[in-house]
């Protein structure tokens, strides 16, 4: 019996997964089958309206297979019938294909199938649902989750993806009954129905968690069959109830909507009104202008929101101020811990570099020093705002120099320890309250502007200013309040009230008032602050970036700009949000942390961040949210593979219900999948380059709205043709590759904005006659070929587009520019030819124009008319232009009417005759920016009234004409309205000492050293640090005009490309193209060997910045000894010629390769190898690379001496020895024990960055880092582990080193101690790094150690 028992089980356990295997070629099948209905259009018709419906019924049903939630005696019938039914689907489609009629009978007959199947789940194969317990609302902020609510019901109602046709009816249904519910509810109701309110979020939130587990094919069955009919049904009448019971007349749609939003002039002027501390900006002003000749720091202390940042802001810009420092520089510190940055951000300002830097790739390790030689000798005034901690603060001010200038600094603080631990000779300022007076004021000038309050309101706004205590921030947060509320004394009075219980003495109570302004945001506009927490502290946030922001997250309809700049005036007003200009704006940290608080709360936001990835244990907690940003450093951390965002196999079931995924860069884990986050609304992947078979995976995300990727790839996958909800795309393409529109790309009916980061081209192949996109509105960094035949076929294929790039060129013959007037919606259009090739656009442009970008266009006379009749331009930018080839631009009968902006860059025309007033009669800024050729400013734009602004870049000819004319404006108007910005050449042509040397000595540092030395002390170089000097702009013509005389250099760049007949005769070139724009000739003589020029072979440098073909060739030069190809990508057949160069004895290249060719080998003399290898691979040092016996310095993004894709290590000769290596990084190693001698290979290495990878089923505990104590001359160190689990390096150091960084590492007590016995450490750097298990780190016994 028992034997017959155990059989009995396996024979079920078999016959279960025979079915479960059954189950999934079914699906998999009719997966197949919807992507191929997608893929080749399939035509629409009457027949095939159901057809998503018949496909994806079964599909949910086979899902659901493995879930247990079938009966087992009846699993067998039912499998049966589900594949009859795919049987059915598959006839009806290959009829439908065929064109036969019996398909619409067919198709009813199967939509009856469909209904019976539905019954007989529900009354006979399904188990009960018993254990499906009622779901309850858990969030708190019911009237959040109703407005995202029905926007997502809104877009599943509109969508054509097939998941949803199944429950479309339902859908409708919900979203309908839950809209007629919510206009009864307003913020009094739900408080007087308290209880039916709450049955009205529990039964919404059943119905969202239905309709996602249906589409998301998570235990849909029982979704489909049981919960969304009853939920339904529920709805209807929980409507019913509230209809009942709410008067109609109480309820309001939108919940304490304003009356009227700011205009964003007016609102601009927001949280720039300062009242009072008039005697504290007075002292403050003559603290910084008089005093001791040394530093002081004046310190301004009290609690958030009190002015401190306000006042300091005032002196600042205090006239007096501005002209009393020779330097001035404004940082806000506040939680920021990388003092590098900071600094780097002051030096930024110091030195007047306006573009914003990239924070992970633009901070100079050695700042501090050019910081402090930047300010020797200057008096300098520099603002800390919001300083935290005085560890940072000795950090930021220990490189500022204390010369005896009367320099001095602005500390902002909340501590009073921060300030009087940064005293010099002043004592702090601690800020007070406003007084009740000046209280009033401000709450005035918030609500009123100028005006005056009415007399019935002064007594009720008087004692609302009073209750606010004197705190700025509050009185400009409740002024937000009352200025959009009706001026009624009643309502003032309701504000009174509410404000009686809050006592502001501590940010929390700081906190309610942030709650208050948030009630009373229009509903739609609440959860587009919320999401405002997806954006760091104090960053500065581009308008134009919560545009797609609140998109992504479907929050404001993407139909225009107007709707975002809506919400941004409303937050502006409610002083949630602070302008700095029409593009940028901020929020306060309180403001941050609340919407962080809040979006955490409601369960909008996940944020995964800082220094631990997370694991497997922590992914599979009970997520909830809407939506998940992932960010930390990918070099240092990577995501777990068990992460359960990216593995489809995890147990979590709110993972399929994510609606918007942000992964900042970082590195995907290798095995992961996108497939299963069905209902992905918005993905973010920008900076991870994609492998195909996630673009793949993307292609299945029916549901999404807003995309960017970063991939590789020349096209879009076919799979792309699923996204029939696809609004938002931006690709970040490889830099100098185009993404071809392939027919995909027409298929994308809803599409409205589409970026490409490096281009984009059409397949004209593919172009069908009735391709079009009617809703596409924004094309970016478009290319095409100017050929005839493409003349008039491509824009009226996007017949609504507002915002158009486009480049026009080929390299031989002549253009021919496609028709733009037949964009009659276009507003902003940048319209480029090929990169100096100057070619005119003799076709009409689009009235409704008001933005334009011209560049490398030859502009006549009669193009420049068409442009002046243009009746709405506002903004004009002609750069690198020819106007009537380099001569006049007569203007006579000229006029453009509503233009504001001109911009002038490299244009090139000797004289402008223009009578300013009558052709720009409304212009109010004027740039201009080297253009070489005009000789002065018109008198005339003098005369223009509406004038604000004259800019002048690197143009000394026109400064004299210039100033004429601001001293004209100030004579004839008696004031000094007009700014004028001169921005002349002075000290130029930056070098890096690395640069010199690489000129002179070769064997070591010090000679080349010895050259830098004598050219400073001959003030021909001027030094600014360690490692940058320059040179003089008269210095550098010398030498440039020196270098051509002696041919030791000829510059090929500029306007002329070189032609075959060149007579160079040069030790070196130097070529500079731009490569999208501009390629060199084939004949081009230096990389052509079948030309005839001698002096060509016999060159011994080149360097090419970027611009030339594939077929080019090197072979003919076989004296190089320096070659610098440094942002080009290199074919292989380049690549094996360049190991033909075997004088060579500098290198830079840039490779997809994935390792050195065997060529390289004859490469004896190499001394230099700098391999920018691409983002994401890894050049794996192959055997040739140690034949390179001469070699002393190797740099490359990412090397190692084992091949990650099979985790083998390359095999490595016990005799070899690279005995002149000096530099090497970055170099990849694994953790595994064969690497623990790897360096005895490299005996004299002084520099060295390395970094310890993880190879996969490796744990921490078996992570093995290499010996580096026998490196007896290694003088700087970095050494990092690229996982989460922090391993222990328990090697010795070498005696010899001077500087140390460490990274990703665990540093016990012991470690420690062997690094502070180090001999000779000048410089210790420690990084994401755990000391002790995260607990105290006895720095006594360090100190104790480093003196002995």
């Amino acid at each position: 019996m028992e034997i017959g028992k155990e059989n009995e089980g396996e024979m079920e356990k078999l016959a279960s997964n025979s079915l479960v295997s059954s189950a999934d070629i079914l699906r998999e099948s009719l997966i197949h089958l919807q992507e191929h209905m997608v893929i080749n259009a399939v035509t629409p018709s009457a027949s095939t309206c159901n057809f998503h419906v018949m496909i994806e019924f079964p599909l949910i049903i086979l899902t659901d297979v493995p879930k247990d939630v079938i009966r087992h005696d009846k699993l067998f019938v039912l499998l049966a019938r589900v594949r009859e039914l795919t049987k059915e689907v598959f006839v009806l489609v290959r009829n439908l294909e065929e064109n036969m009629n019996e398909a619409s009978d067919a198709n009813l007959n199967l939509l009856e199938n469909i209904e019976l199947l539905k019954e007989d789940l529900k009354n006979d194969f399904l188990k009960a649902r018993a254990d499906l317990s009622q779901l309850r609302f858990p969030m708190s902020d019911g009237p959040l989750f109703m407005t995202l609510l029905l926007t997502n019901l809104k877009d599943f109602v509109n969508s054509n993806a097939s998941s949803v046709a199944l429950i479309k009816k339902e859908i409708k249904q919900v979203k309908e009954d839950l809209e007629i519910i919510r206009s009864f509810f307003g913020y009094v109701e739900q408080e007087l129905h308290r209880d039916l309110w709450t049955r009205v979020l529990d039964v919404a939130y059943e119905a969202e968690h239905a309709i996602y587990s249906i589409l998301a094919r998570d235990h849909g069955q029982l979704q489909l069959i049981f919960i969304l009919p009853d939920t339904v049904e529920k709805i209807k009448l929980v409507k019913k109830e509230v209809q009942e019971k709410i008067p109609k007349s109480s309820g309001i749609i939108v919940a304490n909507a304003p009356n009227k939003l700011v205009e964003r002039n007016s609102s601009s002027t927001v949280g720039k009104i300062i009242v009072g501390f008039e005697e504290e900006t007075k002292w403050i002003i003559r603290k910084l202008t008089s005093g001791p000749d040394e530093i002081d720091v004046i310190s301004i202390v009290g609690m958030p929101g009190i002015g401190k940042t306000t006042l300091a802001f005032r002196v600042y810009n205090d006239k007096s101020i501005v002209d009393h420092f020779d330097v001035c520089a404004w940082c806000t510190v506040d939680q920021e811990r990388n003092e590098k940055k900071l600094l780097q951000k002051i030096f930024n300002q110091v030195i007047g570099l306006k573009e914003r830097f990239n924070e992970d790739h633009d901070i100079d390790d050695d700042v501090a020093d050019k910081l402090r030689k930047k300010l020797c000798g200057q008096r300098y005034l520099i603002v800390l705002d919001d300083m935290w901690d005085t560890a940072t603060l000795d950090e930021l001010t220990r490189p500022f120099p204390e010369f005896w200038k009367g320099s001095r600094v602005i500390l902002t603080c909340r501590k009073k320890e921060v300030a009087l631990h940064g005293k010099r000779h002043s004592d702090p300022l601690y800020l007070r309250l406003l007084r009740s007076e000046e209280s009033w004021e401000l709450l005035e000038k918030r609500v009123f502007g100028e005006e005056r309050c009415p007399d019935e309101l002064k007594d009720v706004g008087e004692k609302i200013a009073r209750k606010c205590d004197g705190l700025p921030l509050v009185l400009d947060l409740i002024g937000g309040v009352i200025s959009r509320k009706e001026k009624k004394e009643a309502l003032w009075h309701e504000v009174l009230d509410n404000l009686s219980s809050f006592i502001f003495k501590d940010e929390e109570e700081v906190a309610k008032v942030i709650q208050l302004s948030y009630d009373h945001l229009s509903d739609h506009v609440k959860p587009c602050l919320v999401f405002l927490a997806s954006y760091p502290k104090d960053k500065d946030i581009m308008i134009s970036e919560l545009k797609d922001l609140w998109i992504s997250q479907g929050l404001v309809e993407q139909i225009e700009m107007k709707s975002a700049e809506e919400v941004v005036d409303e937050l502006i007003s409610s002083s949630l949000v602070i302008p700095f200009d029409n593009s940028i704006c901020k929020i306060h940290d309180l403001v941050h942390d609340f919407c962080y608080i809040k979006s955490r709360k409601e369960k909008l936001l996940h944020f995964i961040e800082g220094l631990e990835a997370p694991s497997s244990s922590s992914s599979s907690s009970d997520l909830m949210p809407r939506g998940i940003i992932i960010h930390f450093d990918g070099f240092t951390i990577r995501l777990n593979g068990n992460f359960a965002v990216f593995n489809p196999e995890k147990k979590n079931p709110y993972v399929k219900h994510l609606l918007s995924l942000k992964v900042y860069e970082s590195y995907l884990p290798h095995k992961s999948h996108l497939k299963h986050l069905r209902l992905l609304k918005s993905l973010d992947l920008k900076g991870i380059t994609l492998k195909d078979s996630l673009l793949n995976e993307i292609g299945m995300l029916v549901h999404l709205k807003y995309l960017i990727i970063h991939t590789k790839a020349i096209a879009l996958p076919p799979s792309f043709s699923n996204l029939c909800n696809l609004e938002t795309l931006s690709v970040y393409n490889v830099e100098g590759s185009y993404m071809v529109l392939s027919p995909c790309f027409w298929s994308l009916a809803k599409l409205r904005d589409v970026q490409m980061k490096w281009g984009a081209l059409f397949e004209p192949t593919v172009l069908d006659e009735d391709s079009r996109l009617e809703n596409l509105r924004t094309l970016s960094k478009l290319h095409l070929p100017g050929l005839e035949d493409t003349e008039d076929i491509i824009f009226k294929r996007f017949p609504n587009l507002q915002n158009l790039e486009v480049c026009i060129g080929q390299l031989k013959g002549k253009i021919c520019f496609p028709k733009l007037d037949v964009l009659n919606e276009l507003e902003e259009l940048r319209l480029y030819s090929i990169r100096n090739s100057f070619h005119e656009y003799t076709h009409g442009f689009p009235l409704s124009l008001k933005k334009m970008r011209l560049r490398w266009l030859s502009l006549t006379s009669d193009t420049l008319s068409r442009i002046g009749r243009l009746p709405n331009l506002e903004e004009l930018n002609l750069e690198e232009a020819i106007i009537e080839e380099g001569k006049e631009w007569n203007m006579e009968d000229v006029t453009f009417e509503k233009l504001k902006s001109l911009k002038l860059l490299k244009v090139e025309f000797s004289e402008w005759q223009v009578d300013a007033e009558k052709s720009f009669p409304v212009l109010e800024k004027l740039y201009i920016s080297r253009c070489d050729k005009l000789m002065e400013i018109p008198d005339s734009f003098g005369d223009i009234a509406s004038l604000e602004l004259i800019k002048v870049r690197i143009c000394p000819q026109l400064r004299e004409s210039a100033i004429n004319i601001k001293e004209y404006v100030e004579e004839m108007t008696g004031e000094d309205k007009l700014q004028e910005m001169l921005y002349l050449p002075k000290v130029g042509f930056v070098m890096t000492i690395c640069q010199i040397t690489t000129c002179g000595a070769e064997i070591e540092m010090k000679s080349a050293e010895e050259v830098v030395d004598e050219l400073i002390s001959s003030s021909l170089v001027i030094p600014f640090d360690n490692s940058i000097c320059k040179i003089h702009d008269l210095v550098h013509e010398f030498c440039y005009i020196k270098s051509r005389k002696e041919k030791l250099f000829d510059f090929i760049g500029g306007s002329n490309a070189p032609f075959s007949s060149s007579g160079m005769m040069a030790r070196g070139i130097i070529i500079r193209y731009d490569q999208r724009l501009f390629d060199l000739e084939e004949n081009f003589v230096v990389f052509n060997p079948e030309k005839k020029n001698p002096y060509a072979k016999h060159l011994l440098t080149l360097k090419v910045i970027y611009g030339f073909k594939d077929c080019l060739s090197y072979k003919s030069q076989k004296y190089f000894k320096s070659l610098d190809l440094k942002g080009i990508t290199l074919t292989d057949s380049l690549l094996n010629e360049i190991g033909m160069l075997v004088h060579l004895k500098y290198l830079i290249i840039r490779t997809k390769a994935k390792a050195l060719p065997p060529s390289f080998s004859n490469l004896c003399n190499l001394e230099t190898l700098v391999v920018n290898n691409l983002e994401g691979s890894c050049m794996v040092l192959s055997p040739c690379f140690w034949s390179l016996a001469k070699i002393r310095d190797v740099r490359m993004k990412c090397c190692a001496l084992f091949d990650p894709d099979i985790n083998e290590p390359t095999v490595l000769d016990e005799d070899l020895r690279l005995e002149n290596l000096r530099t090497l990084y970055v170099i990849y190693l694994p953790g595994s024990e064969d690497m623990e001698d790897i360096f005895k290979w490299f005996p004299n290495v002084q520099i060295l960055e390395v970094c310890i990878e993880q190879l996969p089923d490796c744990s921490a505990e078996k992570i093995c880092f290499p010996r580096l104590d026998v490196l007896n001359e290694l003088e700087q160190l970095h050494l990092s582990a690229s996982w989460d689990s922090f391993g222990e390096y328990t090697h010795g150091f070498p005696l010899s080193l001077k500087t140390l960084k460490l990274r990703g590492l665990a540093l016990t007590y012991d470690t420690l101690s062997r690094i502070a016995r180090l001999p000779n450490l000048e410089e210790l750097i420690l990084e994401y790094t755990i000391i002790e298990e995260g607990k105290e780190w006895n720095m006594e016994a360090f100190f104790a150690e480093r003196s002995s």
